[in-house]
């Protein structure tokens, strides 16, 4: 598990996984909750969108679209946005 104390801080929302001996927000009963849904980095990441999406469909799956994602932007970016 990913511990930020010894950068002198601890995120919030890892902070309660933690204590809930979770892994990922979506594992918890109360997802999503106003800790996530009003944290500035989770929403600039879309973050409560993407645990939805792996509580849904399961982690392969979420990460087998994403570097689907990926791999497009990288053809559009060689192909000057064409696929």
């Amino acid at each position: 598990m990913i511990n930020n104390s010894e950068a002198g801080y601890m995120c919030k929302i890892r902070e309660c996984c933690s204590s809930k001996n979770l892994d990922l927000c979506s594992e918890c009963e109360e997802f999503p909750c106003e800790t996530v849904i009003n944290h500035p980095t989770a929403i600039k990441l879309h973050s409560v969108e993407n645990l939805r999406e792996i509580r849904d469909k399961g982690i392969e799956r979420w990460l087998d679209r994403c570097q689907e994602e990926f791999t497009k932007s990288q053809k559009k970016g060689l192909k000057g946005g064409e696929l």
